[in-house]
């Protein structure tokens, strides 16, 4: 059903697919391109003054910072009646790792039977994205957002952590925070309490290296199924915290891939002055190669979706799990790029793609194949 309702414009919305803690998301499609999108309605009435002002400052900052592994709202306006925002944003929610069915992450706290380390080029790929994304944002300069120093994104939730088809990170949401009091903690749900770094719930200045331990809880369980901190409840989690297990103890990382452990380790530092930064990840021996020619495939890729905007290539049951260029061919029959990867690192389908949607419009799926904007040059 139709809404009637036209944001800038642009963006036509359609009917409410979920309701959401503020308010609700729709299905809506760009009236020029004709892809399909969602747009979020926050109501404010549902929204109390202090968390209404963090969320503006949130939506602020994300409509600011220019990133590739950052979401990007495709509009924001506000609602005729004084009460609510409209956001308009790309439709990730099949793409979210907090759905993913091999992943399963924050489900169960002991490894699911099924589970299966991904590999070390998946691991990697996946890093280097969240850490390049944490480079720019702990920057206190950036060329394309002056006005702006280190932003601290305080939780790397696997609920707010998307990968799309062609193995492209996005983080949806930026959660400024200075400093987290303990009543706050409180609030939060155990799938992103495990997330924060142990000076953080103990009502301490979130900095840098808060945000290098939620990267290493995050990788953690990438890697090996389970969350790295355990718990049910606020205090199960600060007693995993104080007793955490020696990495050299640790029965799942036996016979894993030492550069993997190594590093983290180097995350998950009790102390924050020992973690590793996220410029010293990135400058790594161990993915120089790999992480180069994923910039070029990327590249590749977003150049193509700019000299296609409306190709909406509608793919066979044979080749929707397959990694994707976006020109809709699987990877290994479109450019040589692609190729280059897969031949030389062994970036396989079953590895990293996930499942591309297919066309459902009452779901708000859509098989329009999308890529980030420029990965930033070396």
């Amino acid at each position: 059903m139709k809404t009637n309702i036209v944001i800038g414009k642009r963006y036509e919305l359609g009917s409410v697919c979920q309701k959401t803690a503020h308010g609700f998301l729709y299905l809506a499609v760009d009236r020029y391109t004709y892809r399909p999108c969602v747009c979020k309605r926050l109501i404010y009435s549902k929204l109390s003054l202090s968390l209404l002002s963090q969320l503006h400052l949130n939506i602020s900052l994300t409509r600011t910072l220019r990133h590739p592994n950052l979401m990007e709202y495709l509009e924001i306006a506000e609602g005729n009646s004084i009460g609510s925002s409209f956001l308009v944003m790309k439709d990730m929610r099949t793409d979210s790792l907090k759905m993913h069915p091999r992943l399963r992450f924050g489900l169960k706290s002991c490894q699911l039977p099924t589970f299966s380390s991904p590999s070390k080029q998946t691991f990697w790929l996946v890093l280097m994205q969240l850490a390049e994304l944490l480079a720019y944002l702990h920057s206190p300069s950036k060329s394309n957002a002056p006005d702006i120093s280190t932003v601290i994104l305080l939780s790397l939730d696997p609920a707010g952590i998307y990968l799309d088809n062609l193995g492209v990170v996005t983080v949806a949401q930026i959660r400024m925070s200075k400093y987290l009091e303990a009543n706050n903690v409180d609030c939060q749900v155990m799938n992103t309490a495990r997330y924060l770094s142990p000076e953080v719930l103990m009502g301490k200045q979130a900095t840098w290296a808060s945000d290098i331990w939620s990267l290493g809880c995050f990788m953690y369980e990438f890697y090996l199924g389970v969350p790295y901190i355990q718990g049910a409840c606020l205090s199960d989690v600060l007693h995993s915290i104080s007793a955490l297990p020696s990495f050299k103890s640790d029965p799942l990382l036996v016979g894993k891939d030492p550069n993997i452990v190594s590093l983290l380790s180097q995350m998950l530092a009790p102390e924050p002055s020992r973690r590793i930064y996220a410029k010293q990840i990135l400058k790594l021996n161990t993915v120089c190669d790999i992480w180069r020619t994923y910039r070029r495939v990327i590249s590749h890729n977003e150049a193509l979706r700019r000299t296609q905007p409306t190709q909406s290539p509608i793919l066979s049951s044979e080749v929707q799990n397959c990694l994707l260029c976006v020109c809709g061919k699987p990877v290994g029959n479109c450019c040589t790029l692609n190729r280059e990867l897969v031949c030389q690192f062994g970036l396989t389908s079953s590895e990293r793609s996930k499942r591309v949607p297919t066309v459902a419009s009452e779901r708000g799926t859509s098989s329009v194949l999308t890529a980030p904007g420029t990965i930033l040059a070396d």
